[in-house]
């Protein structure tokens, strides 16, 4: 597992390779380029509020603390919204801070 910094590096340099390969797969899957899309979030737990100021988290500067309401729950992290097509085809990903509203 690499250290923090060189980790946060990584995920830099995928984020074009992840953008062409939902490209690629649009253009596989011959996809329609419809006008609507079905938008759902869920929450992406980090670390657990008792566990985060022990912990050393590469996405420090981009999550944030959030109330869970379907478990009741604060955590540290981030919502991942996932927009489909109306066949069900994932479209776009995008990452917010946990406290961003739907």
């Amino acid at each position: 597992m690499p250290e923090r910094t060189e980790f946060g590096r990584r995920v830099r340099k995928l984020y074009f390779v992840f953008g062409l390969i939902q490209e690629n797969l649009g253009y596989l899957t011959d996809a329609n380029l419809d006008n609507h899309y079905i938008v759902d979030s869920f929450p992406l737990t980090l670390c657990h509020l008792k566990r985060l100021y022990n912990s050393r988290c590469p996405f420090e500067y981009y999550a944030t603390v959030c109330l869970n309401a379907s478990k009741g729950n604060c955590y540290y992290g981030m919502k991942v919204h996932l927009a489909t097509d109306l066949r069900g085809i994932p479209r776009f990903i995008f990452l917010t801070p946990a406290h961003v509203d739907e």
